[in-house]
């Protein structure tokens, strides 16, 4: 099984509390409207709801939809060698007889 990759982007402390308060702002204007707009006290709560996993994870949107990284340890499915084998990418010397 794969190891779960840590996520890029984690908030600090101070962040969560903000995202938390922000949270709490859209929920109260989610239950205000209710009565009024209810479609849009749906949409708000979605988003208080959001918010609110947010601020409680620590993780950011952008983690979302960023695609998971294949690992260099990680085997090749292919029934041939892996590429990342064979490859060697370090600079090489110039050739003095290439060069004339």
């Amino acid at each position: 099984m794969p190891k779960l990759q840590r996520p890029t982007c984690t908030a600090t402390r101070g962040e969560r509390i903000a995202r938390g308060v922000v949270a709490g702002v859209v929920a109260s204007f989610a239950l205000s409207m209710a009565a009024t707009e209810p479609f849009v006290a749906i949409l708000a709560g979605a988003a208080a709801l959001l918010i609110g996993t947010m601020a409680i994870t620590g993780s950011c949107p952008q983690d979302w939809f960023r695609a998971p990284a294949a690992s260099a340890d990680q085997p090749s499915a292919a029934e041939f060698e892996d590429a990342r084998d064979l490859v060697d990418l370090r600079p090489t010397r110039r050739n003095p007889d290439r060069d004339r």
